[in-house]
């Protein structure tokens, strides 16, 4: 059944749903820092502390590592690959924290969670 959930997951990051909610984040949060990088960073932390608790409501586990590192890939992929030329300065600024965060994110949760899984 978490399968289901991975793949819903890599879904949403390839459609770009997890990036619409993390602009909206960061609308809110940029009014606040006054600075993109640090917006994009504190939005994606947000974003990914709140698809965890999804993620524990849904399966009653934290998210698994293996599926940050799928996230991250993703969003390298989207960068690098599909999207290269359609990217302005503040997309770059708002991915690039939305992978900072999922970095931070797992360490967070290695360090703060005694059991965490690997998948």
């Amino acid at each position: 059944m978490k399968w289901i959930g991975y793949i819903i997951l890599i879904v949403i990051q390839i459609a770009g749903i997890t990036t619409i909610i993390h602009g909206i984040i960061g609308m809110v949060t940029i009014m606040i820092f006054r600075n993109i990088t640090l917006s994009a960073f504190i939005s994606g932390l947000i974003l990914w502390f709140g698809l965890d608790l999804l993620w524990i409501q849904i399966y009653g586990s934290r998210l698994p590592i293996l599926l940050l590192g799928l996230s991250f890939l993703t969003q390298y992929l989207r960068v690098r690959v599909f999207q290269k030329d359609m990217i302005n300065e503040n997309s770059k600024y708002m991915i690039a924290g939305e992978g900072y965060a999922i970095i931070a994110f797992g360490i967070v949760e290695i360090i703060s969670t005694s059991n965490y899984k690997w998948i």
